[in-house]
């Protein structure tokens, strides 16, 4: 969440409205320990005590002084509880700190003063329910969030984590159908968690549909493609997984661990000269466990009775451990 960084003027009496004036000078030069000097001189005057000590929490957390802040953003609600900017600020601090309990008590007394919904307060609220598990209360803010069109890929991801530890399938499927893809990230995000969605619920032919997509569209990641000859190995569909993890190894050579899952696919099925070659391509890539590979189909052979072919392996094996 954005915390919100505001210099807010008045029309005090201009003793009052000077020292205001001169610290919000200080305080975009980025003099912020002279900014809080001044501000601490117009409380000290009893002027708009609270507005002083809303800017002073301002200037401390630039300075990177988060308890004074706090304690700030604290002095300011007390000066004025119906003032609602530093309920906003001080939330945020008190969530970066992990006070997820009075972070929830301050939101709700602040958006119970507030005449309209305040959607940073509301997203922020949101957060701290769920990072104590009360979904009962997070779902219904964020669900109001999207309606409003208001919630950012962050919330869609987290209705979808809820539904999901709730094991409601079908409401977490369709916040990740709704996620947003405004930004290359997002739509990697969006059709990987699906991919892993359907994985994860056997739909295989679905899982592999989402990274055609992403393939598609040049974001797929090294682990997108291990999943998808994944997914081909244990749909039973050994040569297509063969033939797409070559393609794959064309594009992306250094992929030890794709290597080596296709040669456990291709000697699985008997295609001992294809997992050779994938073991040889791993062995190459950096995957030194694919010796072990190259010594299954030795033995192999063996019990085939294959004995040239016996004979090549154990040679190739000679000289990948010189």
């Amino acid at each position: 969440m954005k915390l919100l960084l505001l210099i807010l003027f008045c029309t005090a009496p201009l003793t009052a409205k000077s020292l205001l004036d001169q610290a919000a000078e200080k305080y975009q030069a980025g003099a912020y320990t002279e900014a809080i000097t001044l501000y601490k001189e117009a409380v000290r005057t009893g002027l708009r005590p609270a507005l002083a000590y809303f800017n002073m929490g301002n200037a401390y957390y630039s300075r990177g002084d988060i308890p004074q802040a706090i304690a700030a953003y604290r002095f300011s609600i007390l000066e004025a509880p119906g003032f609602l900017r530093p309920y906003h600020n001080l939330a945020v601090l008190l969530f970066s700190q992990e006070a997820y309990a009075e972070t929830i008590a301050l939101l709700e007394r602040a958006m119970r003063l507030e005449t309209e919904p305040n959607t940073e307060m509301m997203a922020l609220l949101g957060s701290a329910y769920y990072k104590l598990s009360h979904y009962e209360k997070a779902i219904p803010l964020f669900v109001q969030l999207a309606e409003m069109g208001e919630a950012h890929a962050d919330i869609y991801y987290l209705l979808y984590t809820m539904y999901e530890e709730l094991k409601d399938r079908e409401q977490s499927r369709f916040w990740l159908q709704n996620y947003p893809e405004d930004r290359e990230r997002d739509f990697y995000d969006k059709y990987t968690l699906l991919s892993d969605h359907a994985f994860d619920t056997e739909q295989y032919d679905q899982a592999l549909l989402y990274i055609d997509y992403l393939i598609e569209s040049g974001v797929a990641k090294q682990w997108n493609l291990y999943r998808y000859i994944e997914i081909l190995g244990i749909s039973n569909r050994p040569y297509v997984a063969v033939m797409k993890a070559h393609e794959f190894l064309e594009s992306t050579p250094d992929f030890p661990q794709l290597a080596l899952l296709a040669g456990n696919i291709a000697f699985e099925e008997g295609l001992y000269n294809e997992a050779e070659t994938f073991f040889q391509k791993a062995y190459v890539a950096g995957a030194p466990q694919s010796i072990q590979g190259l010594e299954n189909i030795y033995a192999a052979y063996g019990r085939m009775g294959v004995s040239h072919e016996q004979k090549r392996i154990q040679e190739l094996l000679k000289t990948l451990s010189q």
